[in-house]
């Protein structure tokens, strides 16, 4: 009976915003649900809260372990968006459903877990996605409303550096985890790459064995988005690799749903005017133009051809890398992707008001 009435004091929703054509920035209020993880979402997450910071100026954060139910009671957000969401058990979700709000969460590991994310999706009013190949999955689940939303780049922390320390300086870099695709195509070259200087910085890069890669190992760790912009800075070319969905020793994707969607590491290296070369993913061809604003490798092969015809044409290198940044820090922000999102949700609102 006493939570009964609680609802009743707080939770009417129709007398306190109503949503309407309106509406504007200035009056939304805004409650984001943080993932609960370390690195890198937690870096990820600050910058998406800045972005709507700047944006939104009744906006309120909450940790998945508060009781997000009694803060949603006291700001009365007309939406509430869940980060990621791993963290935030089920019950809360559909108790704040029941208590009239709206939910909306963004999804940052698609498609490689969707046998979790399966379960969680159909609990929230609208769902948004990284990779664009999930939408009809999510909707054969139930949602109805599911929107692909990208991560971006912080050109606050991804930019031109200067005055740059001279071990940052090398000729070929990648940064990245180990996964095991990445072991397998790197170690199928690795002679030629070692011939070319590369250098390797991630996790568990320590499992090369019988390779000459051994010795191109700079960091066999997780470095900070700081310190990693740094070295895109100093490097000539930097090698971008997808993490692939063949790998169900650390995947989660049953049905494989393929992959088709850019990594942020796309846009990283881009915003900080540093030339990648990167695999193919059909996304690509919808922001950048392949081969005149950003270069491309389709095999071990082509990667050490096209790492040879870019290190022999620095001003080719250097003015695609411009043009490749020039077309990043235009949409490819988190700044654009808040605007995104908001602009998908009350849009939708607005439409069901009518």
């Amino acid at each position: 009976m006493k939570f009964t009435n609680r609802k009743r004091k707080y939770f009417k929703r129709d007398s306190y915003h109503p949503i309407n054509e309106k509406i504007n920035k200035k009056n939304i209020i805004i409650l984001f649900v943080k993932s609960g993880k370390s690195t890198p979402y937690d870096t990820l997450e600050a910058s998406v809260i800045k972005s709507f910071k700047k944006e939104i100026q009744h906006f309120h954060t909450v940790s998945p372990n508060q009781h997000i139910h009694k803060v949603a009671s006291e700001i009365n957000p007309h939406l509430i968006i869940f980060f990621d969401g791993w963290n935030v058990p089920t019950t809360k979700v559909i108790l704040l459903k029941t208590l009239g709000f709206k939910t909306a969460i963004w999804f940052l590991d698609d498609p490689y877990y969707t046998d979790f994310t399966k379960t969680l999706a159909p609990n929230y009013d609208y769902v948004f996605t990284v990779e664009k190949e999930c939408i009809d999955f999510y909707k054969s689940l139930g949602c109805e409303n599911v929107y692909f939303l990208p991560l971006a780049v912080d050109h606050d922390i991804f930019n031109q550096k200067k005055d740059l320390e001279s071990k940052y300086n090398t000729n070929i870099l990648f940064v990245g985890h180990a996964h095991p695709d990445r072991l397998q195509f790197l170690k199928s070259i690795d002679d030629e790459l070692f011939k070319r200087n590369i250098r390797i910085i991630g996790p568990n890069w320590n499992q090369l064995k019988n390779s000459s890669l051994r010795d191109c190992i700079l960091i066999n760790d997780r470095i900070s988005y700081e310190e990693t912009a740094r070295y895109y800075n100093g490097t000539k070319i930097v090698i971008n690799m997808h993490r692939s969905i063949e790998n169900p020793e650390i995947n989660s994707n049953t049905i494989k749903i393929p992959a088709l969607s850019l990594n942020p590491r796309t846009f990283e290296i881009s915003a900080c005017g540093a030339f990648q070369l990167t695999d193919y993913r059909e996304e690509l061809k919808n922001i950048y133009i392949p081969g005149k604003d950003i270069a491309t490798y389709t095999s071990p092969s082509d990667l050490i051809k096209k790492i040879d015809y870019y290190l022999s044409h620095p001003v080719k290198r250097q003015r695609m890398a411009r043009k490749a940044m020039q077309i990043t820090l235009k949409s490819e922000t988190f700044l654009n992707r808040i605007n995104q999102l908001l602009q998908n949700v009350f849009t939708s609102i607005n439409e069901k008001n009518k």
